[in-house]
């Protein structure tokens, strides 16, 4: 197993750890009882409630709405909190307060109503950012309570309410409220909903369920006054995560109002999804390393420490997924065909910077290491998706993974998996889950998760390079026309994630998705990306190389072949064997198709999963196979041992291994692969095989001891299906060829390619020997088992006289490797490489073939 192998099984399983927290989270999260309860109590403490708002334009109104439309019977001073006049919110305000003046530049707070004892202001905080906002008034006011309302937010009407009985009952300072989604019905808006308002009340439920605190996420959050003068909001990218972690290291705890709090609108386009992300991930992680060193010195629990590293890592996970996802791709890409390569590559760059040029970023460097960080992301993907549409349209899953135990590739699939079984659980506990919601969030998963990651990538990036980039989002589409009428304001229906995937409302996102992809059409030059994008995807995934392959081998010397059916006389195949070696190219070989790995295994132990170690014989072997004649040698690899002793009526006992006896481990074509150092002594055949009976077939690689500067290749065809006895053959159709060194001197690689219409053998990746179908047998068709042995033969004529020594008489096998072969998808491409390098017709060898001639008319 190489090194990026082992690195992949380190990394899934440090990720299927981590994903274990998410696990037991959700079992805790479904454990709950999750109970509707009654407010009949009716506080009167004063509560300031600040909608801090940046050009949010008639949506800041329906916060506004909500806000006045709260429960609570106590004062209650609603603020809208803007930067200056210029605001998109005041022409709105304007039109529903038509009697108020909104001009006088010296005040800057200004009520505009009364309503009981509900009172709403405006405040022109002279502040951009949303931190200096909340402090600017926060010193100014004088309630009890202070409760935190985002502009794009519609608060449910018994929030202020629930929300002091729930501080009272438990004796906290502040607590925060349940979030949901104002409408779901795109892509965008799902997933961001299914983050913000599935994910993250997950977490809520199992926290509070443990008595561990919550982190407060900036919005529909309700304190005590002097708990925000005491730690006011800095000025950053993600000033609920920097205010949480604070209070956190004074001990403070926030409690969780499961049963109201507000709906929000969500991410309507790439563009707002992604900078989001980018935006927390940034923030996020920059506030983790601010007060990583202060939780060893905080008066907090050894549980609240673990809580605190646990969510502080959050996005930072997002590099070990991007590590494996780096490493599975390195390791894919050995196997995949330079046009593969090439248009996985291509492709990536191509979907990188669509991606960020989404993103607005200024300045060349940045959009560069934007382009490459996103690009490193993609390209495993593309060559990921390559690989598994490669597997399906060979009807082959075992392409599709990779080559490590299976019980680690389960492991690592559960743990890679978390987000969407975590989003699941919880669309069923918070009943939002039907058969629409589940077949759409598992088709959508995919697509979703690599913009995810990509998002949190380049927010990571932004971290690492000290970019503090904030970009205004847009939380829903804006509307056409305004719906704020003279002396009114109101809010808009909810549509949350099981009514936005019922049958009507996923026709309607089908009806507007058409609609924006026949608009599509109006722009030729995106159009000719997707169709760039979609060849080149074509191109990798059905493209299978084919080499030409020079045969230049040293010597060949057709020995004597059996006379039975189904083998063409050598006389008649001119270029089938040469006896003399001038070192020039006697030939073409086409490899079509293409190999793939299916195991390396270096013998370091013998794994009896997959190798059996024989216990037989068979005619003309003077030895008995034993387990115990094969050894392990300390640096790897085994030793097959020919030793003398009377045994099963023989007087020698000799190893061999073969692949297990199941299906799994008979191969019907590939590439077999060993690194050996035959033996020796006179009479003793080492070797490495493909065997089968009923019928017999077989192909060899063998060493004769009398000459290891020589190696046999033979061929044994039978036709039939498995279980038909034909099993025809004594000798095969043998050849030796010089190897132009002594083989038994040190270890070399040899190996033997049998495809669909060609065998050929390699000694150090030179093709020493090629055979096509009918030169001189039909190639053999069935599965069989590999074996690798040493043995001595009664055979004088193959072998030499047996002739014992005192000294090692096995044979030494240091490696295998063994590939799977997939065939070209399309038969003309091989046409076309024929015209080009022009071959024997394949056909041809029929001619000379006696049994395929109908009988002449006497």
């Amino acid at each position: 197993m190489n090194s990026l192998l082992w690195i992949c099984i380190v990394l899934l399983g440090f990720l299927s750890l981590y994903s274990l927290a998410h696990y037991f989270c959700v079992i805790v999260f479904l454990r709950a009882k999750r109970v509707g309860r009654a407010f009949d109590e009716l506080p009167q403490n004063s509560v300031a409630v600040l909608i801090p708002s940046r050009n949010e334009g008639e949506v800041a109104l329906r916060a506004i709405h909500s806000a006045l439309k709260q429960d609570h019977q106590g004062p209650l001073s609603i603020y809208l909190l803007l930067k200056d006049r210029a605001d998109s919110s005041l022409q709105f305000l304007s039109t529903a307060f038509p009697s108020v003046s909104f001009s006088e530049a010296a005040v800057s707070v200004i009520e505009i109503s009364q309503q009981g004892p509900h009172r709403l202001f405006v405040a022109f905080t002279g502040d951009d950012a949303k931190s200096e906002k909340i402090n600017w008034i926060a010193e100014k006011l004088d309630t009890e309570y202070l409760a935190i309302l985002d502009s794009d937010h519609q608060a449910h009407q018994t929030w202020i309410r629930s929300s002091l009985v729930l501080l009272k009952e438990s004796n906290s300072r502040i607590i925060q409220g349940r979030r949901g989604a104002l409408s779901t019905t795109g892509f965008f808006q799902l997933w961001d909903s299914l983050h913000q308002h599935i994910g993250c009340e997950i977490f809520n439920v199992a926290f509070t369920h443990l008595n561990l605190t919550l982190f407060i996420t900036g919005t529909t959050v309700v304190m005590e006054s002097e708990l925000l003068k005491n730690n006011p909001m800095s000025t950053c990218l993600t000033e609920d995560v920097e205010f949480s972690y604070r209070i956190l290291m004074q001990g403070e705890k926030c409690i969780y109002n499961p049963y109201f709090g507000s709906n929000e609108e969500v991410s309507p386009d790439m563009y707002s999804f992604i900078a989001r992300r980018r935006r927390w991930a940034n923030g996020h992680t920059g506030s983790f390393f601010n007060h990583i060193t202060k939780i060893v010195s905080a008066p907090v629990s050894s549980r609240d420490r673990i809580q605190f590293l646990f969510h502080g890592i959050h996005y930072l996970i997002a590099l070990f997924v991007f590590a494996l996802h780096l490493d599975i791709g390195l390791i894919l890409i050995q196997g995949m065909s330079p046009l593969s390569q090439f248009a996985a590559f291509l492709s990536s760059m191509i979907l990188g910077k669509m991606i960020t040029g989404t993103q607005r970023s200024q300045g060349y460097a940045s959009r560069i290491s934007e382009i490459l960080i996103v690009f490193a992301w993609i390209f495993p993907a593309i060559l990921i998706l390559i690989n598994l549409l490669i597997a399906l349209i060979a009807w082959d899953p075992s392409q599709a993974i990779l080559p490590i135990p299976n019980s680690l590739q389960a492991l690592g699939l559960i743990g890679l998996c978390a987000p969407l079984i975590v989003l699941l659980a919880g669309l069923y506990g918070f009943k939002q889950l039907h058969v629409g919601s589940f077949i759409w969030v598992v088709v959508t998963y995919p697509v979703a998760f690599y913009l995810d990651v990509t998002a949190v990538l380049i927010g990571l990036l932004d971290f690492i390079t000290n970019r503090k980039y904030w970009h205004v989002v847009a939380r829903a589409p804006r509307a056409q026309e305004s719906k704020t009428k003279v002396g009114e304001i109101h809010g808009i229906p909810i549509l949350g994630i099981k009514d936005s995937l019922r049958l009507s409302s996923l026709l309607e996102g089908i009806r507007m998705n058409l609609k924006r992809f026949l608009s599509f059409f109006k722009k030729p030059t995106r159009v000719l990306i997707w169709i760039i994008l979609i060849g080149l995807l074509y191109l990798g995934v059905t493209y299978t190389p084919q080499l030409m392959l020079p045969v230049i081998p040293s010597s060949c010397e057709a020995l004597q072949h059996d006379t039975d059916p189904w083998i063409v006389s050598p006389s008649k195949i001119p270029w089938y064997c040469n006896k003399s070696s001038n070192g020039k190219q006697v030939g073409w070989s086409k490899r079509t198709g293409s190999y793939r790995v299916f195991r390396e295994d270096h013998l370091k132990a013998i794994d009896s999963e997959f190798w059996d170690t024989l216990d037989s014989t068979f005619f003309c072997n003077k030895a008995v196979f034993r387990p115990q004649n094969v050894t392990l040698i300390p640096e790897g690899g085994v030793n097959m041992i020919l030793r003398k002793e009377k045994l099963g009526g023989k007087d020698f006992s000799s190893g061999s291994m073969a692949t297990k006896e199941n299906t799994d481990s008979f191969f019907q074509y590939g590439r077999f692969e060993v690194e050996m150092k035959p033996s020796k002594t006179s009479g003793v055949v080492s070797a490495f095989f493909l065997y089968r009976f009923d019928p017999w077939q077989e192909i060899d690689m063998e060493f004769i001891g009398r000459d290891t500067t020589k190696i046999l290749l033979n061929v044994y065809y039978n036709p039939g299906n498995p279980g038909d006895l034909y099993n025809y053959g004594y000798r095969g159709t043998p050849v030796l060829v010089d190897l132009g060194f002594d083989a038994a001197r040190d270890y070399h690689r040899y190996a033997l390619e049998w495809d669909a219409e060609e065998i050929r053998w390699f000694v150090d990746d030179r093709l020493i020997h090629r055979r096509k179908e009918g030169f001189p047998t039909p190639i053999p068709h069935l599965p069989m088992r590999f074996y690798m042995n040493t043995w001595p033969t009664c055979s004088v004529e193959l072998a030499g006289p047996f002739i014992p020594t005192e000294e090692a008489m096995g044979a030494e096998f240091k490696s295998v490797s063994i590939y799977k072969w997939k065939p070209a998808q399309f038969p003309w491409l091989s046409t076309f490489v024929d015209y080009l390098f022009p071959f024997s017709p394949t056909e041809e060898w029929r001619k000379n073939a006696n049994w395929m001639q109908a009988p002449k008319s006497p």
